[in-house]
């Protein structure tokens, strides 16, 4: 009787977790349904000709990526009055950047009119105006005076230089309370003829609830001459500059196409805001539009590449805006160099509950795309984007084809080719068929599930008889 008693037991047990592997598998398939069902919203915009060119281009625009489902756009198609699909290609302008970064000698110079011995067998000889006009090597044994105060800086670029994009970063001398360094800049050839290149530059330490944010780089627009001199403004600057570096940037006048403004209401929210984006997207920059009333926000930002992912930080925040005078000292921006991501996540580390800044307008920019297309006549055209996708050999054979082809009209024709624009647009909801009403795979699970309920019951009535 025991081992029939145990009989059943283990009936029971293999009842209960077929009935759990039938259930999980109902889900599975209710999931999938659910998720075919979601992703079948497909978005429709006009696409308007200029003119009767057999070759048009138009910049993609912001809609578009967010309604795509494909991080490559292989769920984008073009189609004439007639359902026939255009040829096309997809491009993105190239962005050459040509970036060098040294180290710069960097002297301070000091307030007397002598010769003065520095470092390394360097003294420096001084104008009548007190600026320095001449740098000539000593000997060990030149005159060593009593250090004066810094009156400012020379730079020694080590080579004429004549580069447009310039960076001069420094380094600092630690500071206990928020503090500026203010000064013009000239440059020169021969340390004899000085012209001014920038005025009311500003260095700033700013410290908040005992954390320290540095604005410590200029930008210049042109350099021509081999020394920069820094004329400091205050007669008691605040820290000093222990050394120099210099980056030369040069890259082609790209302009980046900016998202929507988005606001970031910190009434609303405790210390997270987040962005959704698009996957296809390149996003290369984030800015703030911070109001004079904001000083400083801190924190991190965070990305992740589905909703079920985790977050990953990917930047340390610093953003502010300080004005000293007249001067308006402002960081507003984060680069992201090509980030790509589903959503974004800005979270701001010094915010309390009393005093919270006004409400922040944040924009995304990207690398404009140019779609090109082959016309036909038969207008009106329509992009779509959000529905079938493209299957890898299908993508790469079409791909091959289209830009063939228009690359051949690219060299007949003889004029720049056409701007297309962009109409209206809509989103259409592709409704469940009928058949999608009576999946099959669903009822086949229930009927194992029924069957195999059926036959349990059966067996446990048996056993129960046997018992008994």
């Amino acid at each position: 009787m025991n081992h029939k008693v145990i009989k059943l037991f283990r009936l029971l047990v293999v009842f209960v977790f077929c009935i759990g592997a039938v259930s999980n598998s109902i889900s599975a398939v209710e999931f999938s349904q659910e998720k075919r069902q979601k992703e079948e919203r497909i978005y429709h915009v006009d696409l308007i000709p200029s003119g009767k060119g057999s070759l048009q281009q138009v910049t993609l625009t912001e809609d578009i990526y967010l309604h795509s489902v494909d991080r490559e756009l292989n769920d984008l198609w073009i189609f004439d009055s007639l359902g026939e699909k255009l040829p096309f290609e997809i491009t993105t302008p190239e962005m050459k950047i040509l970036q060098l970064e040294k180290e710069i000698v960097t002297y301070p110079i000091r307030k007397p009119r002598y010769l003065l011995k520095q470092t390394d067998n360097i003294s420096f000889i001084y104008d009548q105006e007190n600026r320095i006009s001449e740098i000539q090597k000593v000997n060990d044994k030149a005159s060593r005076e009593k250090e004066q105060k810094v009156i400012g800086y020379l730079l020694d670029l080590g080579e004429e230089s004549t580069n447009n994009n310039i960076s001069v970063s420094f380094k600092l001398s630690k500071v206990a309370q928020t503090s500026f360094l203010r000064f013009n800049i000239d440059q020169s050839s021969n340390l004899k003829h000085w012209d001014s290149v920038s005025s009311n530059e500003v260095l700033a330490q700013l410290i908040d609830n005992e954390q320290l944010t540095i604005h410590n780089q200029i930008k210049l627009s042109r350099i021509n001459g081999r020394y920069l001199r820094i004329n400091l403004l205050d007669k008691s600057p605040a820290f000093s500059i222990q050394s120099s570096k210099i980056e030369y940037s040069e890259q082609q006048n790209i302009s980046l196409v900016w998202g929507q403004e988005k606001q970031i209401d910190f009434s609303e929210i405790e210390k997270a805001f987040v962005i959704n984006t698009s996957l296809s997207l390149a996003y290369r920059t984030l800015q703030l539009d911070l109001p004079e009333s904001t000083s400083m926000l801190r924190g991190k930002l965070f990305v992740k590449n589905s909703e079920k992912s985790v977050w990953r930080l990917k930047h340390h925040l610093d953003f502010f805006h300080i004005i000293d005078g007249e001067k308006h000292i402002v960081k507003n921006t984060v680069h992201l160099n090509g980030l790509r991501a589903k959503k974004i996540k800005l979270v701001f580390d010094n915010l309390s509950k009393s005093q919270k800044p006004d409400p922040i307008k944040l924009k995304l920019a990207w690398m404009p795309q140019k779609l090109t297309f082959v016309t036909n006549g038969n207008t009106p055209y329509e992009i779509t984007v959000g529905g079938a996708k493209r299957k890898p050999s299908v993508q790469y054979v079409e791909n091959a084809q289209n830009q063939k082809m228009i690359n051949v009209i690219k060299n007949e024709i003889t004029t720049p080719i056409s701007e297309a624009k962009l109409g209206k647009s809509y989103i259409q909801l592709i409704e469940p068929t009928a058949e999608s009403y009576f999946n099959w795979k669903k009822i086949g699970l229930w009927l194992v599930l029924v069957v195999g309920v059926v036959v349990m019951a059966w067996m446990a009535k048996g056993l129960l008889k046997q018992v008994d």
